[in-house]
């Protein structure tokens, strides 16, 4: 008996101790998501000015990771390329003069850094719950951003006006400090949160409670709100286009395989027949709101083909074959030519004009084998429509040259696609190895 009670006695113990080490290791594993949430929010909004300093912070981290750690063979092919990329052009353009030192180093490790961060934060995590969490909060921390730093301008010139008056232009303060932050800038912050709005409208389920996806759901409201509302007081147009590309791909893509979505394309129809009556008839002020604000002037004012963007394009694309070393010799009548791959062109000619070519097809085959592959409709959505943004700010501003975070940020969103496809291709494996085998069994 005394015997029996011992062995009792050692098993409550035993029990206990694993109980109390499942419940420590939980906890670390909060903790550890929650500083890394927080660490992503310092960088994507770029914390009190010292926020982009934080990969360099990383690079230790980074290093020992690639040194200990495993990328697949894609990932590592991946990052091999991007990294090429910017040690050319990184180069090149410090030779040109273009860049300072400590620009050179944030372009030359700063999107490797945050791929591999991206790759592996993604890891072991089956329910996707902390992926959504680390995407969402780049979101949020960049959308609100930009809105406070537009409710800083506003409190300190009174109005939109004052602020183009007193600014010299689409320009606003910057929330951390005295400088300011002009409307590229702010735009491209602003961009992944426009993205949201097709997610607002999705009913798929995330394969999680009903409280989970109210609060996902709040937060991306939360994002689109504050950066519709900036956006428009700015009048800034590349925010439009992406609100309607991400709401129209998006849909397609949820409502491809819908047996409803015919239905619910009669209802989307009759919504839009709706809002066409209000705005006619003037319902609620909203056509004297829209017609009255800064971003109705910029629509209307300037046709497509007297866009200079244009002219630019065609003119940096030719003179990529005349000037194939770059250095800014093509005349183009701007600073940039507001594309992505062509002022990588124009900055530094054609080597890295390919390599970056080649790194974006890599990209876009990562996030068609992610769309392809078995995760939630929300979480394919949310890709997808963050992809929209991220291309379409590609396309229409200066990103290497101005907004190197949101290129990183870019990045970082790969290496989480290449960690999720790879993961869950190497789980089907093993479900398939270990049905053969109870097969054989």
């Amino acid at each position: 008996m005394i015997i029996i009670n011992i062995i009792n006695l050692n098993y409550e113990n035993i029990h206990g101790a694993i109980y109390l080490n499942s419940n420590l290791t939980v906890k670390k594993s909060n903790l550890l998501y929650i500083t890394w949430l927080a660490v992503l929010a310092m960088y994507s909004s770029n914390f009190f000015g010292y926020g982009e300093f934080i990969p360099i912070i990383l690079f230790p981290y980074i290093l020992l990771y690639l040194l200990v750690g495993e990328l697949s063979k894609k990932s590592m092919l991946t990052l091999v390329c991007l990294f090429v990329f910017s040690f050319t052009y990184s180069l090149i353009s410090f030779f040109y003069g273009y860049f300072t030192l400590a620009s050179l180093l944030g372009r030359l490790l700063y999107p490797s850094i945050l791929f591999v961060l991206g790759y592996k934060l993604a890891g072991s995590d089956f329910s996707n719950k902390k992926s959504l969490g680390y995407l969402i909060t780049i979101i949020i921390a960049s959308s609100l951003y930009g809105f406070f730093s537009l409710m800083k301008s506003i409190l300190t010139y009174g109005s939109i006006n004052a602020i183009i008056n007193n600014l010299g232009g689409r320009i606003v303060l910057d929330l951390w400090g005295s400088g300011e932050v002009n409307a590229t800038i702010l735009n491209a912050s602003l961009s992944l949160g426009l993205s949201l709005l097709p997610l607002l409208l999705n009913n798929s389920s995330m394969g999680s409670s009903l409280k989970y996806q109210f609060k996902f759901k709040l937060l991306c409201l939360l994002s689109f709100v504050v950066s519709f509302y900036t956006i428009f007081s700015l009048g800034n147009r590349t925010g439009i286009v992406i609100v309607i590309f991400s709401f129209l791909t998006v849909y397609l893509f949820v409502e491809k395989n819908n047996r409803k979505r015919f239905s619910k394309a009669i209802s989307l129809f009759f919504i839009t027949i709706i809002g066409y009556l209000l705005y006619s008839l003037n319902i609620f002020s909203i056509k004297s709101i829209w017609e009255g604000s800064l971003i109705f002037n910029r629509l209307s004012s300037r046709q497509l083909s007297e866009n200079p963007r244009i002219d630019a394009w065609i003119n940096v694309f030719i003179g990529t074959f005349e000037h194939p070393l770059g250095g800014r010799e093509t005349n183009i009548h701007l600073g940039f030519a507001h594309n992505l791959w062509l002022d990588v062109a124009y900055d530094a000619g054609i080597i890295p004009f390919i390599l970056l070519i080649l790194f974006t097809f890599i990209s876009l085959f990562s996030i068609y084998k992610f769309l392809k592959s078995d995760f939630t409709l929300i979480f394919k959505s949310l890709i997808l429509a963050m992809c929209i943004a991220f291309f379409i700010t590609f396309s229409l501003e200066p990103i290497l040259q101005g907004l190197i975070t949101y290129f990183t940020s870019f990045c970082f969103v790969i290496g989480i696609l290449q960690r999720k496809v790879h993961d869950k291709k190497q789980l089907n494996s093993q479900l398939t190895s270990g049905d053969l085998a109870t097969l054989k069994d």
